[in-house]
């Protein structure tokens, strides 16, 4: 009889190493799921910073939008407050109530001479 050499407890082995395979199958899986939702994470975040770079540049753009208007309507108001107080004072006409005198003068030319 040949010696043979076989392992009575090779069922065990082969059990301990079938485990071992599925341990490591699962943390596999695990890792592969868990960069899943990093991944996801990451780029939701991305969207986000995006978003919120596009409202701050229009939040930017109308306040800069905002001032200018303000900006144009301040100078419109502080030349005709110039102007009223040379026509006032220094009766210099600006060159809008020179433009109404013209007008009035036209129209009580053109009505003087239709009568």
């Amino acid at each position: 009889m040949t010696e043979q050499n076989h392992n009575p407890y090779s069922w065990y082995d082969n059990i301990v190493k079938g485990a071992e395979r599925e341990r490591q199958e699962r943390i596999n899986e695990s890792k592969e799921a868990w960069k899943a939702v990093i991944d996801k994470a990451v780029s939701k975040r991305e969207q986000t910073a995006d978003l919120m770079a596009k409202t701050a540049k229009a939040i930017h753009e109308g306040n800069i939008t905002k001032r200018d208007k303000e900006v144009a309507e301040a100078k419109a108001k502080a030349i005709a407050d110039v102007e009223a107080e040379y026509e006032l004072k220094q009766n210099v006409k600006s060159d809008q109530t020179q433009r109404v005198d013209k007008a009035w003068k036209s129209l009580a030319s053109d009505l003087l001479k239709n009568k």
